[in-house]
């Protein structure tokens, strides 16, 4: 067993392990210009300020929303491999792949030591919009209920597509089904109206996941948008309304007047 302060026998482990997570080892004993590991022996002083400062600036990165997140989907593929990448450095901490969180976990083990910690730790890493979207896949315990929740998923007259499609994706995320099935899942969960407008594009095999999404919502503005305008033509405001029954009712009265005189 090495003694404590000595460098391990196998240095070339030491510095891929700290390149993993980001650090550099320093290039003098007694230069101190980065936060070393335990392995290096108890931290000086500088040590643990040089450490305290990553934090510091680890806190201060910004987390990645949900508009963002999706703002980078071009197709099925890129949508699971941006949702595969967030499940890793979220709730499947056992299989993490190489990334940030990872390594951070790794190089502050003693910080983190059981697996709720580093749940807390990640957790911690995002907030908003990214957080409602991790939340779910946090502490599950009964997958279930995502597919039954996936089933009974449909879109309402009252919603507008992009509504619909956030949640939509939502579910996607937490059910984890085949990117195969997404088209056929998607149509099949649209407004009668809606999957009438896009039945070309939805019957082409050419059409991609995220170009039919693009011509469903491109149909739908334009449907709300003639019924938004049919809804103006057809409501008369109070007034006229008012008025054009008083004329009803003079009128009325009018042809009971002339039938009593000629009586």
């Amino acid at each position: 067993m090495a003694m404590q302060g000595a460098r391990p026998a196998n240095d070339e482990e030491v510095q891929e392990a700290l390149r993993r997570i980001g650090r550099t080892p320093p290039e003098d004993d007694n230069e101190e210009t980065t936060c070393r590991p335990a392995a290096y022996g108890p931290p000086t002083v500088k040590q643990e300020t040089l450490c305290q400062k990553a934090d510091d600036e680890d806190e201060e990165a910004p987390g990645l929303t949900e508009a963002e997140f999706y703002e980078r989907l071009q197709d099925p593929k890129a949508l699971y491999q941006e949702l595969a990448e967030l499940i890793q450095r979220t709730r499947d901490l056992k299989a993490f792949s190489e990334n940030y969180l990872e390594n951070k976990l790794r190089g502050n083990a003693d910080a983190y030591p059981t697996e709720d910690l580093k749940i807390i730790y990640v957790a911690g890493r995002v907030s908003g919009d990214a957080l409602a979207l991790i939340s779910p896949r946090l502490w599950v315990t009964n997958w279930h209920a995502y597919e039954t929740a996936f089933k009974d998923l449909i879109m309402r007259k009252e919603q507008t597509f992009q509504e619909f499609y956030s949640t939509f994706l939502r579910c996607v995320a937490d059910r984890n089904i085949s990117p195969r099935d997404l088209k056929d899942d998607l149509n099949d969960k649209l407004t009668w109206k809606l999957q009438e407008a896009v039945a070309t594009y939805y019957n082409d095999s050419t059409i991609t996941l995220s170009q039919f999404a693009k011509h469903c919502t491109t149909n739908d503005q334009q449907i709300q948008a003639r019924l938004e305008k049919h809804d103006r033509t057809t409501r008369k405001p109070d007034g006229t309304r008012k008025a054009a029954m008083e004329q009803v009712a003079a009128r009325r009265t009018s042809k009971t007047t002339e039938g009593e005189k000629a009586t």
